[in-house]
């Protein structure tokens, strides 16, 4: 249970701001139903071939696997989740004009969803409203076949995998976005994936206040800090 002080900071701080920068991770999603990674019913947690799926060299070299990243991300029916409080929290932040950006390590959508505008919400490992060519970068929309249709190359979700480079512009504009606030919130991310897990770290240097909200502690000290249930405490802060 978040005391009512630490509430009280984290509204005082969020109320005092007239911008805001709200990073998420997959911890915001798991009230939709979409398990999170390192959780213990984590996909993570569950599943020894769930790293692999999300490896771009396992990706390229084995079918099976390719296979179960295809049916985990592609055929799965992504409609099916709609956004919680906590997104729609942030979603309120959008709505008040404080917010500078919504900067999201998940691939899910449900910010968009929420109603936040797409120019609002950095993505930065991507989404699964495209798929991208390995070969040629060509970029479409989602179809049942991995086959490029421009050159017959090797298609995968236009999500970043372990192995690949983070969208430099996306990232160029996080940094900024970092720097530029006047709070940050942080939500539902373990803050153990780089380098989106420096973007507090440069809040921070800049004396800019950073809310931590999640199910289990950070890595590292220096934020306000709510423990507990994210659907329960964003809504109580916002």
């Amino acid at each position: 249970m978040v005391d009512n002080e630490s509430i009280a900071e984290a509204k005082a701080i969020l109320n005092r701001a007239e911008t805001i920068t709200v990073i998420t991770g997959a911890g915001i999603s798991t009230d939709s139903g979409i398990p999170d990674f390192r959780g213990p019913n984590g996909i993570w947690t569950l599943d020894p071939d769930a790293e692999k799926i999300t490896d771009i060299d396992h990706y390229r070299s084995s079918p099976r696997i390719r296979q179960k990243t295809w049916d985990g991300y592609v055929k799965t029916d992504w409609s099916r989740y709609k956004p919680n409080p906590g997104h729609l929290a942030i979603k309120n932040l959008f709505d008040q004009e404080k917010l500078l950006v919504c900067i999201t390590q998940n691939i899910d959508g449900l910010h968009h969803k929420s109603g936040i505008s797409p120019e609002r919400v950095i993505e930065l490992h991507g989404n699964l409203r495209e798929l991208r060519c390995l070969d040629c970068g060509n970029n479409t929309a989602v179809v049942d076949c991995m086959d490029c249709p421009e050159c017959d190359g090797l298609m995968k979700p236009n999500v970043v995998m372990f192995g690949e480079q983070l969208n430099h512009s996306d990232y160029h504009r996080a940094e900024m976005a970092s720097i530029s606030c006047d709070a940050m919130l942080v939500v539902g991310t373990t803050l153990l994936v780089w380098p989106t897990a420096d973007l507090p770290r440069y809040a921070m240097r800049g004396d800019i206040p950073v809310i931590y909200v999640n199910g289990s502690d950070p890595p590292f000290e220096g934020m306000t800090k709510l423990i507990g249930s994210i659907s329960e405490v964003l809504p109580r802060i916002v």
